[in-house]
């Protein structure tokens, strides 16, 4: 028994004379994370998003950072959080051990999402639909049939909105003759217990209705 002991004490002496191959200490090292952001529809998005980089072992936060698609990195695992205006939030784990490396970040069009109260959008409807008398303003989602808001704008052409979730809409003005003007319209995000300005680029019902075929046209091709 002894001597098996022994045989086996000297074995081990000998492996640990040899030359062995240990892996080097990359602690320092930092990487460069390329970061691509694209639509469900594999269109480029290119919405501002706010990027939170949590270390993936203790969950402490690295950084936060917003509107960049590049970031540097020290070897090793993270969280990534991301928020863009309109669209699910994304987590992603990435390990940084490469020089220069990628990742894709899909982003998916959400309903309308966050909290809304105490919430006010501000804006103004165009001259032609003063002009026309369309004066009721309607927010509605294309993709939660029961979120509807409502008003009426003032003579001058303004209006304003409480609690409105932020999400995706369409815009309408309408007068007795029905729709005059449209517009696809984002309230961000960020939109928690404030007022937001919103400047709504709106068009004509039928020259909206013909961009929008042109633009699913030119997807399909």
């Amino acid at each position: 028994m002894y001597r098996h002991i022994t045989i086996v004490l000297l074995a081990c002496l000998v492996l640990l004379g040899q030359d062995t191959t240990v892996q080097p200490d990359e602690s320092d090292k930092e990487g460069v994370l390329e970061m691509l952001f694209v639509m469900s529809d594999g269109e480029p998005a290119l919405c501002q998003c706010s990027i939170t980089v949590e270390n993936f072992v203790d969950g402490k936060q690295v950084s936060a950072l917003k509107g960049v698609r590049t970031m540097r990195l020290k070897y090793g695992t993270y969280r990534l959080k991301t928020r863009c205006p309109g669209v699910y939030p994304v987590e992603k784990i990435v390990k940084i051990q490469n020089p220069v490396q990628a990742v894709i970040i899909c982003l998916f069009v959400s309903p309308i999402e966050g909290s809304s109260d105490h919430n006010l959008v501000r804006s103004r409807i165009s001259e032609k639909s003063r002009h026309e008398d369309c004066r009721w303003v309607r927010f509605m989602s294309p993709f939660a049939d029961n979120q509807v808001a409502e008003t009426k704008a003032t003579q001058n052409g303004y209006f304003a909105l409480e609690n409105l979730r932020a999400g995706e809409y369409l815009a309408f003005t309408i007068g007795k003759k029905g729709i005059c003007e449209m517009a696809d319209v984002t309230i961000p995000f960020e939109l928690v217990h404030r007022t937001y300005d919103l400047v709504i680029p709106w068009a004509s019902y039928r020259r909206w209705d013909a961009g929008t075929q042109s633009r699913e046209e030119g997807r399909s091709k």
